[in-house]
């Protein structure tokens, strides 16, 4: 049987007990400690080879999030685990309990900053949404096949090219823990935004023309794209934060993910349609969709984090845009879409495995900025009671 000391740890700077494996203090937010353990006097076992190049990955991650954790003013190695953040994923929920995840956001809804859970992110709804979205596309695939009309396999294309970024999106919704934003708004924000962000694209090239990408893109092609593509959405995410001055990272990461959605939904409808043309169906539509997991919803989220974090507590002011903060991650998303976009380079599994990586590694290091913030908001939010 476990002792009490084992189950559990006192917070140092309150006395309050906590779980385990809690990161920050329940009832001050002051951050635990991760305790080191001294293995120097174990028996040192020989590495395969393997090993050697898994330790060797896991130090690139620790050394990326260490530096990524640095441009949000955090300090050291931040521990990355897709099987704790998507832990709930597999796990049986109730539709209340999906209903109460919408129902946020207005003075009734939005819980006090004592309220707020600051210690993790565990979405799940968002997978409940993927599969009503492909469950709703094989009804209309057996409509297809009974009725054989135009009409029926464009709604079919069109359903399978959203489901991801709509997906997507609903993860960013619930990873928000302050719950301080409608989904009413976040539709909002995603279907003009999105609309904006592609006239705004359109107008940049109607400007400074478009590449010849017959053949291929090469790198200068791809950087170009990315630039303007990722400066378009930025843009327009950085209007609707202006307006609803939301001041918190996981407010910047939504919001930027609802813009990021708008343009993946629209310009995969675009390129599905186009493709018919070519030969191209529900296999190209399912391609679309599927390269989403990791483009401009999550591009655009990670942009707009860097407009909170340049903006530092205040509202939203021009000059921000020509932050460090903000520069830091803006570029890096523009390298990873021009990684994305190189045709020319290596191949595409390789170009989107890395894009995979270094744009959700990115998002993860955020979110833990963003849980890092709240837990100071909510020692503040008591400091300022005591008082």
């Amino acid at each position: 049987m476990k002792t009490e000391e084992k189950q559990f740890k006192f917070c140092t700077n309150c006395g309050v007990k906590n779980a385990k494996n809690a990161k920050f203090c329940k009832q001050c937010g002051t951050p635990f400690k991760v305790a080191q353990s001294n293995k120097t006097d174990e028996p040192r076992r020989e590495s395969t080879n393997t090993e050697s190049r898994e330790e060797k990955s896991l130090s690139m991650i620790g050394s990326a999030t260490s530096r990524l954790n640095s441009w949000t003013g955090g300090h050291g190695e931040v521990k990355i685990s897709l099987r704790d953040f998507f832990s709930e994923v597999f796990k049986k929920h109730t539709q209340a309990e999906a209903e109460e995840i919408f129902i946020v956001g207005t003075p009734e809804t939005t819980p006090t900053i004592e309220e707020v859970n600051a210690e993790e992110v565990h979405p799940w709804l968002f997978s409940r949404v993927f599969i009503f979205v492909l469950v709703l596309s094989g009804l209309l695939y057996m409509y297809l096949k009974l009725s054989d009309q135009p009409g029926v396999f464009i709604s079919l294309l069109i359903f399978i090219g959203v489901a991801v970024p709509v997906s997507a999106l609903v993860l960013f919704f619930e990873s928000n823990v302050l719950r301080n934003i409608s989904f009413y708004q976040v539709i909002k924000i995603c279907l003009v935004g999105g609309a904006l962000s592609l006239i705004l694209t359109m107008a940049v090239i109607a400007i400074f023309g478009q590449e010849d990408t017959d053949h291929g893109i090469s790198l200068i092609s791809a950087l170009t794209i990315g630039i303007r593509e990722e400066l378009a959405k930025v843009l327009v995410a950085a209007y609707f934060i202006y307006k609803i001055k939301p001041k918190s990272i996981f407010g910047g990461l939504l919001i930027g993910a609802a813009v990021g959605t708008g343009f993946a939904a629209f310009e995969n409808i675009q390129y599905i349609i186009n493709a018919l043309s070519e030969g191209g169906g529900i296999g190209y539509a399912f391609y679309r969709t599927m390269i989403s997991v990791s483009d401009h919803t999550e591009w655009c989220a990670i942009s707009s984090a860097g407009i909170i974090l340049a903006s530092n507590g205040k509202d939203f002011e021009l000059n921000d845009l020509f932050n460090i903060k903000f520069l830091r991650f803006f570029l890096l998303v523009v390298l990873i879409h021009m990684l994305w976009d190189w045709t020319l380079g290596p191949s595409d599994l390789i170009r989107e495995t890395v894009g995979f990586i270094i744009t959700w590694v990115t998002v993860l290091v955020i979110m833990h900025a963003g849980l890092r913030e709240v837990a100071g908001m909510k020692q503040s939010s008591k400091v300022l009671k005591n008082k």
